[in-house]
């Protein structure tokens, strides 16, 4: 926990400047950079449902849509206090990827939730 802690914080430290910042490439660069750590965050602790989220704020930001479609797919898969919110924020983003309709999106949270108990099984044998 404590090293996902660690990836985690140095995640937010590239995210928050890829925020702040106006200059699309330094937006771009900052939000690329942080996506390692949060990567290893989530190796190191694959139920961290916030940080499911967080890293769906990096997705956006570099408009890969499909990767944050996964990453709130996992926070809602997980079932977490965040869930409500992932929902929400995971059927926008559905709709304006599939002609505003929420038709499959069952199978896409099915599909993150089988990854998730993937990634638990594998660990489990380390």
């Amino acid at each position: 926990m404590l090293i996902a802690n660690n990836y985690t914080t140095l995640g937010f430290v590239h995210l928050r400047r890829a925020q702040a910042s106006k200059d699309a490439s330094v937006k771009k660069s900052e939000a690329e950079i942080a996506i390692a750590p949060f990567r290893k965050a989530l190796e190191s602790c694959p139920l961290t449902i916030s940080l499911y989220m967080v890293w769906d704020s990096v997705t956006q930001i570099l408009n890969n849509y499909p990767a944050a479609e996964g990453n709130l797919a996992k926070a809602v898969a997980v079932n977490g206090i965040v869930m409500a919110s992932a929902r929400n924020l995971l059927e926008e983003i559905y709709k304006s990827q599939h002609k505003q309709s929420l038709t499959g999106l069952d199978q896409v949270i099915a599909r993150a939730k089988a990854e998730i108990e993937l990634s638990l099984n594998i660990k489990s044998w380390e």
